[in-house]
């Protein structure tokens, strides 16, 4: 009888160990290479969204930005159509049905392109900001609206050193450097609905939905940390330079109520009204 006992203890023991196996494999991480087949000169995988059934990344390329598609599988190129001035295709975002592509343009100025899974079409063909804002680096959809954030290049130029690459710092500033970075809105149209925010902010590189808020931040090459927050028209600045992040709050419009006077007045009107016609129908009888 104990020979039996102690048979099935070691089985159990066993098969409890095989359990841990197994579920330890299950629980693994593994990585793995899914390198697009890119030539080298794609020096940054910029951006990433899911569009339909797909992955779409961009890429930073000083010979032209380019837009790869991945299902899982094999990458395939769907470049727009853009020039090569756009050497960064930097943020990415689906809005309503379409894929729309924020770049860099150190040239002509950022630009944003929609894609609606077969054709691109350049939204901002009449810029509405300046050619000297030369980065889109952020992007989210919020209320309905997709914003757009713009900025002075933070970094300009590629230089080749070895084989290394290494960006420099832009040496001299532009009106939109003084101005200060943007966020825009489009829903069909662009409105200009930045932040009142200092001036020592030059980009917005980061931007996102948490709760019923939009939040924004912004690079500030001051010392100090600051944070930032922003409701309807109203600023609060709660402390100053350095790094910034701003809160947008679209508030609900509010449906003008009548008071109980004005029910009152109404019900009287009404029926007054009602009386007056009532008369008017009698006479006409």
């Amino acid at each position: 009888m104990s020979i039996k006992v102690k048979a099935g203890v070691k089985v159990l023991l066993l098969t409890g160990f095989l359990f841990l196996i197994l579920a330890a494999g299950a629980y693994g991480q593994t990585w793995i290479s899914t390198n697009a087949p890119w030539t080298d000169d794609n020096y940054s995988a910029n951006s990433m969204a899911v569009y339909g059934d797909y992955l779409y990344m961009g890429t930073g390329n000083s010979g032209g930005a380019q837009v790869w598609q991945y299902n899982g599988t094999a990458w395939i190129s769907t470049n727009a159509s853009w020039t090569t001035d756009n050497t960064d295709a930097l943020s990415m975002a689906v809005y309503g049905t379409n894929l729309y592509v924020g770049t860099g343009n150190s040239t002509t100025g950022a630009e944003v392109w929609q894609y609606n899974g077969t054709s691109w079409t350049n939204v901002t063909s009449t810029l509405p900001w300046g050619a000297g804002y030369t980065d889109a680096p952020s992007m989210a959809v919020y209320g309905g609206n997709l914003y757009v954030g713009i900025g002075t290049e933070l970094l300009v130029g590629l230089e080749v050193i070895g084989s290394a690459r290494t960006r420099r710092h832009r040496s001299s500033l532009t009106e939109e450097e003084v101005i200060g970075p943007q966020v825009w809105q489009y829903n069909g149209t662009w409105n200009n609905v930045s932040p009142p925010w200092g001036t020592d902010n030059i980009d917005v590189p980061s931007m996102a939905v948490y709760g019923a808020n939009l939040y924004v931040g912004t690079y500030n090459p001051s010392e100090a940390a600051a944070v930032a927050k922003n409701k309807g028209p109203h600023a609060l600045q709660v402390t100053t330079g350095g790094a910034q992040v701003w809160q947008l709050s679209v508030q609900p419009t509010t449906i003008p109520t009548m008071t109980e006077w004005g029910m009152i007045i109404l019900t009287v009107l009404l029926g007054a009204g009602s009386i007056y016609y009532l008369r008017r129908r009698r006479a006409a009888i």
